[in-house]
């Protein structure tokens, strides 16, 4: 049994006719100048011939945790809305509040101030309360305006001078108290009688798509 390089099989003494094997035959481009058939034979005999691990490594996908903010229904949009509203009103009360509470405490002496600057750390809860839909801060908050309720009453009661204009002025506060613990206890309720589902769109930041309107009642 002999071999030749030049055929793709060997005699094997059963009468089988050997055949040439087929060489590569490069195309050729003659409007290219710069294109030369060897170079690209070789390069696709190489690149044929390359390992797996000599090979490029394929590029893994990019993936993107875009958080999917779920939009809610005609049902709960009204209620959504009546939050918010509520939301942006003790916002505002309690900011209101936390600037003359800042005001008085840098302008008093102690104990006074120190006393207005714990005063002011409630209403900074009650201020986070509302942002966030906490109820817990909020209770925080209550603590504070039932307080200041009671010291109201107190400075009026005994007010020695018995101005009609100071006790005017101290009515008047006192009702403003009056008014915004109302309107605090019912935010507090309102978050406290959400559902999970509801409760969670309204942390996670959702807002409505029209401006809402300012609540004071």
């Amino acid at each position: 049994m002999s071999y030749n390089p030049n055929y793709t099989n060997f005699d094997d003494n059963q009468g089988e006719n050997n055949e040439p094997a087929p060489l590569y035959i490069p195309p050729a481009d003659d409007n290219n100048p710069s294109y030369n058939p060897d170079i690209v034979a070789s390069t696709y005999v190489s690149s044929s011939q390359q390992s797996p691990s000599q090979q490029s490594p394929l590029q893994q996908p990019v993936i993107l945790n875009i958080p999917v903010q779920v939009q809610p229904n005609n049902n709960n949009m009204t209620e959504l809305l009546k939050v918010y509203s509520y939301r942006r009103s003790l916002i505002f009360f309690t900011a209101i509040d936390g600037f003359f509470l800042m005001l008085f405490a840098f302008m008093s002496a102690p104990p006074l101030s120190l006393l207005l600057l714990i005063a002011l750390l409630l209403v900074i809860f009650g201020y986070k309360g509302a942002r966030e839909y906490k109820s817990m801060y909020i209770i925080l908050y209550l603590l504070y305006l039932f307080g200041s309720f009671i010291i109201e009453v107190g400075v009026l009661a005994a007010n020695p001078t018995k101005n009609g204009g100071v006790i005017a002025f101290g009515i008047f506060r006192i009702l403003i108290q009056m008014y915004i613990i109302y309107f605090t206890i019912k935010f507090y309720n309102m978050i406290r009688n959400l559902n999970v589902e509801t409760l969670n769109l309204l942390r996670s930041g959702w807002n409505p798509a029209r401006n809402p309107s300012f609540v004071l009642y």
